[in-house]
């Protein structure tokens, strides 16, 4: 097996780069955002753009959503981590 090449290429710059601009950005225009609507109706903004978005992602993969409470409780135990404990 040939040793592998840790050198950084064109390509692995470029996408550096793009994600970069992407993480920046967001911080940028919910900056923007945050002077004109208040937090909460900014975040749940984000969240439904987000549903709309995935959701159909879902159907086509043929993935549906969790059924009963049990299903749920992970996606609310993270809900809980990432939002309410690292916002204090």
């Amino acid at each position: 097996m040939p040793a592998k090449d840790n050198r950084i290429d064109a390509r692995d710059w470029s996408l550096l780069a793009v994600l970069s601009v992407l993480w920046g950005g967001s911080f940028f225009f919910n900056g923007a955002a945050l002077r004109e609507l208040p937090p909460l109706t900014l975040v749940f903004l984000r969240v439904a753009l987000g549903a709309v978005i995935l959701f159909p992602l879902l159907r086509a993969q043929g993935i549906g959503l969790p059924k009963g409470t049990a299903g749920w409780k992970p996606f609310f135990a993270i809900g809980l981590l990432n939002n309410v404990i690292r916002s204090r």
